[in-house]
């Protein structure tokens, strides 16, 4: 998956992390009835929250439960493929 999790923190912490097959299978075994692209394509917000709080706990950017950590969100997070950026 070429995906990229963007967030802010509202300390002003801007971050941009890979989604690597490791967050991925994490995130699938505690949602097994749920396919990731099925939860991008329903924009599943819960699913998608703790996708982020994985990407972010992976990426060793928190610590916290992910109920905690949405707290310290600014806004939701987006993902963007890292060649739309770079698209002409």
């Amino acid at each position: 998956m070429n995906l990229e999790c963007h967030f802010e923190t509202v300390d002003g912490q801007t971050h941009a992390l890979a989604l690597t097959p490791g967050i991925v299978y994490r995130w699938q075994k505690v949602h097994p009835q749920l396919a990731i692209a099925e939860a991008f394509d329903s924009n599943n917000y819960d699913g998608l929250l703790e996708l982020a709080w994985e990407a972010a706990k992976t990426h060793g950017q928190t610590t916290q439960p992910c109920h905690q950590w949405v707290d310290t969100l600014k806004d939701s997070p987006r993902w963007e493929s890292p060649k739309d950026r770079t698209s002409a």
